[in-house]
């Protein structure tokens, strides 16, 4: 699969200087806004976890390219709406990306409030390539850079 894990910027500083209602506004915008580019993109959301947004596509060896591209273009996407995000609720708000390309299982995880999660090498890069990229940016695998040359 191809993994886009995105994680919000400054969420901690913002908690403490927004009023709650407001930062939920904030939330629900900026998720509900990538929840579009993802169905746009014909993508599949996994999973939200606090200001974090995970998101997959399963690959086969034909479709790797035109996965990845759409990956790419979402992850573009995503930046363009954090940054009108920012303007629109008056803001410092940035984002940091990473996509990674690996083998992954989804499925449904536990018995009380069961949740279809995903898990996997490709997961776990995309989380430490989003951790290390620049705010507003996207790092993306060897992998995916490879399909995409």
């Amino acid at each position: 699969a191809a993994v886009l894990y995105l994680d919000l910027c400054n969420y901690t500083e913002l908690s403490s200087k927004m009023e709650v209602m407001q930062l939920a506004m904030l939330v629900h915008s900026v998720f509900s806004r990538f929840d579009s580019a993802v169905q746009t993109r014909q993508l599949f959301k996994m999973d939200t976890i606090g200001d974090a947004y995970v998101c997959a596509c399963w690959v086969d060896g034909e479709s790797e390219r035109e996965v990845c591209q759409r990956m790419v273009a979402l992850a573009s996407d995503m930046i363009d709406i954090v940054e009108q995000a920012g303007l629109d609720f008056h803001v410092p708000l940035a984002c940091r990306i990473g996509i990674a390309m690996g083998s992954c299982l989804a499925g449904t995880v536990g018995l009380l409030q069961p949740r279809y999660q995903l898990m996997g090498e490709a997961v776990e890069e995309a989380h430490r390539l989003e951790s290390t990229a620049r705010q507003q940016g996207i790092n993306i695998s060897d992998e995916v850079g490879r399909v995409l040359r």
